[in-house]
């Protein structure tokens, strides 16, 4: 685990990413969007693109997924890509590595 990160989940994609050969993103990035403070998981600030992982409540709870939908869009309308992480990612981690690849370029 490292400072700032909120999560074992946060802390397993950040190494999924390094493993797989990826830059390093910055931990829980705050950007500025929509007029209010948003903190992404993962950042690639230069490339305006975020990991965010979605967790079992995210699946379960109507209202948090609406929460999570609305943190996503401040970003997105900014030009952030979001890319989401869920625990099938992890079970099968190709398919999200390429999700990666694709958005980094």
């Amino acid at each position: 685990m490292r400072p700032k990160t909120d999560s074992f989940t946060e802390a397993q994609t950040r190494l999924l990413v390094w493993d797989a050969g990826f830059p390093v993103p910055q931990v829980s990035f705050g950007v500025l969007a929509q007029g209010q403070r948003r903190f992404l998981d993962l950042a690639w600030v230069d490339r305006q693109t975020a990991l965010e992982n979605q967790g079992g409540q995210h699946f379960t709870d109507p209202e948090q997924a609406r929460e999570d939908l609305r943190r996503r869009r401040a970003p997105q309308a900014e030009g952030w890509t979001i890319i989401e992480a869920t625990h099938d990612d992890f079970l099968n981690p190709m398919p999200f590595i390429t999700r990666i690849s694709q958005a980094l370029g």
